[in-house]
């Protein structure tokens, strides 16, 4: 993995940096009472390979949000109605016509050499037709590419959705400042900005499906509309 790709930077770090603002919030006032400064300055100054140790804690704690966020994304597409460019490509489901639909399976067809059940084959068994909109959602991400927006796209679904994946991590850190400013150090700020973030923390976790299903959708949308509009050709 590049450490700094634009994918990386944006869907991975900054959720992660996002949720993490508690923990900075708590070395940052941390370092001004005396009772605990020695030791924050502690893990400040702790270095590996000359990387500092809040940096090697994000880049973790990126991979630890990313895995929470597959269980999300498993949670609410994956064993249920599957991701939107399945569900929305369904011929039960009424967003796109059903001309749309045929178009669609028949640029699969072509393109890709895939080929989908028709409505009534759906209607008889679903849970197959499910699988073969899956597999072509598969073939079909390769092929469009980054597209002329869908790379965009995928870029603000990946951090809405490890943003989502961390709300449960940081309200858990929200909770230990206040722990921490009841009990170890007097601190009316850490405890006034610990309250707001689980607030905003907290309504983002209460709508975390409705705010994940439409960045989703958004993107299926993107790249079903591309792979309709480009020109036959060979996957890089």
């Amino acid at each position: 993995m590049k450490i700094f790709a634009n994918y990386t930077l944006t869907a991975r770090m900054v959720p992660a940096f996002l949720c993490s603002l508690p923990v900075i919030l708590l070395m940052y006032f941390s370092a001004q009472t005396p009772e605990v400064k020695l030791f924050s300055d502690y893990l400040a100054a702790i270095k590996i390979g000359g990387i500092s140790a809040y940096l090697l804690f994000l880049y973790f704690f990126a991979h630890v949000i990313r895995a929470t966020s597959k269980y999300y994304e498993n949670k609410y597409f994956i064993n249920n109605k599957g991701f939107p460019t399945t569900y929305l490509m369904a011929y039960s489901d009424s967003k796109y016509t059903t001309e749309y639909k045929v178009r669609y399976k028949e640029k699969l067809k072509q393109h890709l050499n895939w080929e989908l059940r028709d409505e009534e084959q759906e209607r008889a068994n679903y849970g197959e037709a499910k699988k073969r909109l899956d597999e072509a959602t598969r073939l079909i991400i390769p092929y469009v590419g980054d597209g002329i927006l869908v790379k965009s796209y995928n870029v603000w679904y990946g951090f809405v959705r490890n943003l989502i994946g961390g709300l449960v991590y940081s309200l858990l850190f929200c909770a230990i400042n206040v722990w921490i400013c009841q009990l170890l150090i007097n601190k009316p700020l850490l405890l006034y900005f610990s309250c707001v973030l689980f607030t905003v923390y907290l309504v983002l976790y209460i709508f975390r499906k409705t705010i994940l299903r439409q960045y989703a959708e958004n993107y299926a949308d993107k790249l079903i509309a591309e792979f309709m509009t480009i020109e036959k050709r060979t996957i890089k």
